[in-house]
């Protein structure tokens, strides 16, 4: 097989080191030995490709991604320290996020000392079937918790091979009971009531 010009010169160059020669002689006579008439082998373009996309999880994943998340989210809460919660999640989230900027985010847990320890014994319910956009998951559901639930919409993407939190938003949501009207809203009206003759007058 035929070798391009450089490479040849390259390893002769190489070898006049080891011999003690000038390399200079060796890659001049490596151009003369190079027979003419044949342009040099054009190098083929490189077609950039764009990466493929993560793969689904499995549900078992998913359901530990969200619990993951989630608990370690009540332990910040509960310790008022954010440094571990943050370190667990994406670089994206990190350059945005501050550990005391999550700490802001979730004021409202700590003073009213919200616990989502239900999480760790209840199965999630997703509202929307999981995708994957731009390399992104999405994951937006409840737990089934009484008498307050528990929201979640959580995204990752994934770092070092590994699937990390990007974004999250999670809430409690008050539950009305049965029949109860929405909140903000008027009953709805009725039937007024038929009306009544007056009582007669005892003796009349």
């Amino acid at each position: 097989m035929r070798q391009p010009h450089t490479r040849v010169a390259i390893i002769l160059a190489s070898l006049a080191l080891l011999a003690g020669q000038p390399a200079a002689v060796l890659a001049q006579q490596a151009t003369v030995a190079k027979p003419a008439g044949r342009a040099p082998a054009k190098p083929q373009p490189v077609v950039a490709t764009a990466p493929a996309a993560p793969a689904m999880p499995s549900d078992e994943e998913m359901l530990i991604l969200i619990r993951a998340t989630l608990t370690a989210l009540d332990q910040a809460n509960a310790t008022g320290n954010y440094y571990l919660f943050s370190a667990l999640a994406s670089e994206g989230f990190r350059r945005s996020n501050s550990p005391f900027a999550i700490a802001q985010a979730f004021e409202l847990y700590r003073r009213n000392q919200v616990s989502l320890g239900a999480v760790l014994v209840l199965n999630p319910q997703l509202m929307q079937p999981p995708t994957i956009e731009n390399g992104e998951l999405h994951l937006a559901g409840y737990f089934p918790t009484r008498p307050d639930q528990i929201t979640f919409d959580l995204r990752y993407r994934k770092d070092e091979n590994k699937w990390r939190l990007s974004g999250i938003r999670a809430q409690l949501v008050a539950l009305r009971p049965a029949g109860a009207p929405a909140p903000g809203r008027p009953p709805a009206p009725g039937r007024p009531p038929a009306a009544r003759p007056a009582p007669r007058p005892p003796g009349t």
